[in-house]
């Protein structure tokens, strides 16, 4: 199998490309971004399809991934060599597999043929598409050195076939069937067929001797013969004397047979005169005016002959029959009929700008997806400076607490001076503890205050990205709403008619509906002719009758 030359028509990308492939390897050196790994893939596509599970890392199918960017037709051509015969191979895509189309012609004759259907990469290589993509395919960063079941099926049969006992019992097998074709005591062995066609030589022999053997007696019969026709030669002059004494009693026979004609013609000659005279009576008709009436004669008989060209075959009055059904409520124009292929080609355009528009919401929906998928802001920590505040505070009025009752109490012999000293620091350490206390929640509060922003941000720009997602539904809806519409009064259009069409023959049924538009206005031209001719016609009979 070789590739000759491919034509893109759309696919991802990639439009309107043409490409020309070489003897031996063929190299595509283009930027990033050019589109080799779509082209790698076109060629995977036309040979094997779309597969239907999605490819690593992609959002949607194949099929969805490589739709065109700019519309039109989804596929193109690829011209390809297989067993010596040179073909070209037609696939569009459509949303669905069932959509899909496939042709396969002969590129010599552009005639569609059958020698391979839509399994064309199995047919060619042998090889399942799960085969093929870990072998003669490698797509970019795909570079895998797994096997299918096929392939290991396939290198299994090899390695059975290496051996050396199998490789005896073949060549053992191969001897006697060698054998069995040439036995001389088989019929299928090429001996016996030589025996039979030497046997068949030496029976056609003896026929040839046998032929030898009757010419010689045909000879000998031609002599005699020829003596014979001597003999009656001698004869045939004694019957020719015969003859001239004969000869003059029949020329006076036939003297008499002439008469007896020349007499008949003269009565015949009578009865037409005695007729034309019943006719005409006295009056007979001049030169000018037998002269005006045989072309007026000669102008019906033309009349006649256009009035049977003008007349329906027996076919052509069953189409007029079905035509005349077709069209009882009256025949399209062709302003209305170009009015409605406008509208067919509008169906086609806008289901394209759908699908464009049905492409760019996955997209936008899966961008929001991703969005909505962040992580949240983390919930703030509290800070530690409150709960440390508090014990501080505590542990100060605890302090200030002991150190008034100990004051208070004489049996404890301690200087005041070490009380007051100790109150004061616990109150303090209070008036400390209050402050981190009161810090610590302000830290707080800012913390939460910050974290309910970023919430709200959050929040606000889902919202924001989900408008314009809407907003696309809304627009999809009502384009679907119109093509539905579209459809329904082109479907009505064609029933109104009695055809019965599909979207894929809604411009083939157009076509033939106007063919049959202009075949049933080209009948009624052609029978109203008729009836002007015939009307001229009796006219002119009128006039010839005359006489």
């Amino acid at each position: 199998m070789k590739l000759i030359a491919c034509h893109i028509n759309n696919f991802g990308k990639l439009s309107d490309l043409n490409i020309n492939f070489n003897d031996g390897v063929n190299v595509i050196n283009q930027p990033n971004g050019w589109g080799k790994s779509t082209l790698a893939a076109f060629l995977k596509a036309m040979l094997y399809g779309f597969d239907t599970k999605k490819e690593p890392g992609a959002f949607e199918r194949e099929r969805k991934l490589y739709k065109p960017w700019q519309g039109g037709t989804y596929g193109g051509e690829l011209d390809f060599e297989a067993d010596g015969v040179e073909y070209r191979l037609v696939r569009t895509f459509g949303l669905t597999e069932k959509q899909d189309d496939f042709h396969l012609y002969r590129l010599a004759t552009m005639i569609e043929c059958d020698d391979f259907s839509t399994l064309l990469g199995e047919e060619l290589f042998d090889l399942d598409r799960s085969s093929f993509k870990r072998t003669i395919y490698i797509a970019q960063a795909d570079c895998m050195f797994s096997s299918s079941d096929s392939i290991s099926a396939k290198l299994g049969n090899m390695a059975e076939n290496t051996n050396d006992i199998n490789n005896f019992e073949s060549a053992t097998a191969d001897i006697k069937d060698m054998m069995n074709k040439m036995s001389p005591n088989r019929i299928t062995g090429s001996i016996k067929k030589r025996v039979n066609t030497l046997t068949a030589l030496e029976q056609e022999l003896k026929k040839y001797q046998a032929a030898d053997e009757a010419a010689a007696q045909l000879s000998e019969k031609i002599d005699e013969k020829t003596a014979q026709k001597k003999e009656l030669a001698g004869i045939r002059a004694e019957y020719g004397r015969a003859l001239q004494v004969a000869s003059e009693d029949s020329r006076k026979q036939a003297l008499r047979e002439n008469y007896e004609q020349l007499c008949a013609v003269a009565k015949e000659k009578e009865s037409n005169y005695n007729a034309a005279l019943a006719v005409f009576g006295d009056k007979t008709p001049d030169d000018a005016e037998l002269l005006e009436k045989t072309k007026q004669a000669g102008e019906l008989e033309s009349l006649k002959a256009v009035e049977d060209n003008l007349s329906f075959t027996p076919e052509e009055e069953q189409y007029l029959d079905t035509l005349s059904g077709m069209f009882k409520d009256g025949v399209p124009s062709d302003d209305g009929l170009d009015e409605m292929q406008k509208k067919i080609a509008n169906i086609q355009s806008v289901k394209n700008e759908y699908s464009h528009m049905e492409l760019k919401l996955s997209q936008m929906t899966s961008i929001a997806k991703m969005a909505g998928d962040e992580e949240e802001p983390e919930t703030p920590e509290k800070t530690k400076l409150v709960p440390a505040g508090i014990v501080i505070m505590v542990i100060g009025l605890l302090a200030a607490v002991v150190a008034t009752v100990f004051s208070l109490n004489e049996k404890y012999n301690v200087k005041e001076i070490m009380f007051l000293a100790v109150g004061i620091a616990g109150i303090a350490m209070a008036l400390c503890g209050v402050v981190m206390m009161v810090y610590g929640i302000r830290v707080n509060n800012k913390k939460q205050r910050a974290y309910i922003r970023l919430m709200a941000e959050r929040e606000e720009n889902i919202k924001q990205k989900e408008i314009p997602i809407q907003e696309l539904k809304e627009q999809l809806e009502q384009i679907q709403n119109g093509i539905t519409s579209m459809e329904q009064e082109v479907s009505q259009f064609f029933d109104s008619f009695s055809i019965e069409a599909d979207e894929s023959q809604y411009q083939e049924k157009l076509f033939e509906l106007r063919t049959k538009a202009h075949d049933y206005s080209r009948f009624n031209e052609q029978i109203g002719s008729a009836l002007r001719q015939r009307q001229t016609m009796r006219r002119q009979r009128l006039r010839l009758m005359s006489i």
